[in-house]
């Protein structure tokens, strides 16, 4: 099956080149990573040295209010306007872009394929996604990539499927800037392209904490093996200590980036989030008895918790530890004060380095 759009010819055997403009070997160092929060919005230039990750250029900022909602482009203006802003005021030269779509905006699904000749995968793919998806394929950009061929002949993917009318609000917002997409890509993609330099040939778990979704990733040298996004993120929590400690938002926001929570009596919001990431752990493992997971990775706004890594590793008896990004970094930029936002770049580096490695 070959899907077209605006981007040109769509592959559809491998996630990595999931929404990939047709440019074929294309290594540009004005390619920004472009990660669009619902809280935060983080432009990084990135180049690689050899094995070294050089950062160039970085601005974070504030999400204009109601940019977005649910994961989906819903102020093209404000959200254009704010963008190029950053661009303007830091000194970008950028003339690529490359992107992610978030968890909340995705469907993703694990599915086995019965034993068929490699070719016929493509329209097997089809027919599953037609009973798995809940929407018509005439309205979706589809992709899949194969995890694991089994003894049997058998075929383990991971499915993904997007809303079409998502990617061209991207394009369009593309367009405003007079930028050129290189790739719109899964946030996973691009935190295993950032984190195979500081943990090379390992199994991960990663959990990447946003404001509205958390995603539970599994990845092993430099492979996405699985990933589960949770309905559940660090607004859900200030909202519950708010509630808890009859608070104002802002005050509970400030309340709970100063206090350790997991010292206190645990909220039914962090019990619930903790319980959902253990048997999404506990999933992999049943699935994938081959694989070890051999340290967890906090990454994401929300996971800045005080304590957070504590309890995650108590709670499921493996090493935790939050993103330390800047360990496998080189930075070359002036702007450096916004470097203290550490495991908020993992996504955004990623995506840099997508424009400037041309992956396939």
């Amino acid at each position: 099956m070959q899907i077209v759009d605006k981007l040109g010819d769509l592959l559809q055997n491998n996630i990595a080149n999931l929404f990939q403009n047709n440019i074929s070997g294309l290594l540009n160092k004005k390619t920004i990573g472009l990660d669009i929060g619902s809280n935060l919005i983080k432009i990084v230039s990135a180049e690689l040295d050899g094995a070294e990750i050089v950062l160039n250029n970085l601005a974070i900022a504030t999400t204009p209010p109601d940019a977005l909602e649910e994961g989906k482009i819903a102020d093209l203006d404000a959200l254009g306007a704010k963008i190029e802003e950053l661009l303007a005021n830091n000194g970008f030269e950028a003339t690529h872009v490359v992107t992610a779509i978030s968890g909340e905006e995705l469907i993703i699904r694990m599915v086995e394929i019965p034993a068929i000749p490699k070719e016929e995968l493509p329209e097997a793919v089809k027919w599953e996604a037609q009973e798995q998806l809940p929407m018509s394929l005439e309205n979706v950009i589809l992709d899949y990539e194969i995890i694991n061929k089994k003894e049997n002949g058998s075929y383990e993917l991971m499915l993904v499927a997007v809303d079409r009318d998502i990617i061209d609000s991207y394009l369009e917002l593309f367009e405003r800037l007079d930028l050129k997409a290189l790739a719109i890509e899964i946030e996973p993609l691009a935190l295993i392209r950032a984190l195979e330099h500081l943990y090379p040939g390992q199994t991960l778990a990663i959990i990447d904490m946003g404001a509205s979704t958390t995603d539970v990733s599994i990845c092993s040298q430099g492979q996405l093996l699985f990933t589960r996004t949770i309905s559940v993120g660090g607004s859900n929590i200030t909202e519950e200590v708010a509630d808890n400690h009859d608070l104002e938002l802002e005050e509970a926001e400030e309340y709970k980036c100063n206090h350790n929570l997991f010292e206190e009596e645990l909220g039914l919001i962090i019990r619930n989030l903790t319980t959902t990431i253990y048997r999404s752990l506990d999933y992999f493992q049943v699935k994938f008895k081959s694989y070890n997971i051999e340290q967890i990775v906090l990454t994401g706004g929300g996971s800045r918790l005080i304590g957070f890594a504590e309890h995650l590793s108590e709670e499921f008896g493996i090493e935790v530890n939050k993103l330390e990004l800047l360990d496998s970094l080189r930075v070359e930029i002036e702007n450096s004060k916004e470097l203290a936002a550490n495991q908020l770049l993992g996504v955004s580096v990623g995506l840099a380095l997508r424009g400037v490695r041309g992956d396939d």
